[in-house]
């Protein structure tokens, strides 16, 4: 029994443990050198900021414009060209400030990661935690040993019973046997007829 219950634990531990090590090489691997976003989602996210920017710039610029051509070109010198500087240096501005925000938001993402990343390796090494492994096969060999205990006890238990049946069987047989002698007591008294 006790082979046996090694047996399964040996092949348990086998396959706990190919978990814990490939959990280990994937945790370690997070932590060693961590990342935020995927480079896929960090791509689309800051080509979306840029496409948002120069979308908001093309409106005001377009707006602009418009707003300059129906004044009928009777600026100063030089203005048409300073709204047009201001409005794209306010595009620019809110693509840099977007492109900021994602860089910002990967940083936090990667510290994420790599405190998840700990956080899971200290989960693997109390799996990995040698005293509960031998609290467990110390556990299964008591088991073990407690189960052959009771076996033999049971078996002890059905013998003894066995025993104070005879016992008993044997006491009655005296006991008739003794009766006997009363008997031939009795029937001598009476005068031998009985």
């Amino acid at each position: 029994m006790q082979k046996s219950i090694s047996a399964d634990y040996g092949i348990t531990f086998g396959k706990n443990q190919a978990i814990l090590d490939h959990l280990n090489t994937q945790l370690s691997s997070v932590v060693g050198n961590p990342q935020g976003f995927s480079p896929t989602m960090l791509s689309s996210l800051r080509t979306q900021a840029a496409d948002t920017a120069a979308q908001q710039y093309r409106n005001a610029a377009t707006g602009a414009a418009s707003t300059l051509a129906a004044r009928g070109g009777g600026m100063p010198s030089g203005v048409a060209a300073q709204v047009t500087g201001q409005v794209a240096a306010q595009g620019a501005q809110a693509n840099a400030s977007a492109q900021n925000q994602i860089s910002i938001s990967n940083e936090q993402q990667r510290q994420q990661n790599y405190w998840s990343g700990i956080s899971g390796l200290q989960g693997v090494a109390q799996q990995e935690n040698p005293t509960g492994y031998a609290g467990a096969a110390s556990g299964a060999g008591n088991t073990t040993a407690n189960l052959g205990q009771a076996a033999q006890a049971s078996k002890n238990a059905g013998w003894q019973q066995a025993a104070g049946i005879i016992g008993a069987v044997g006491s009655v047989a005296a006991g008739v046997s003794g009766m006997g002698g009363v008997l031939s007591g009795i029937k001598g008294l009476a005068g031998g007829a009985a």
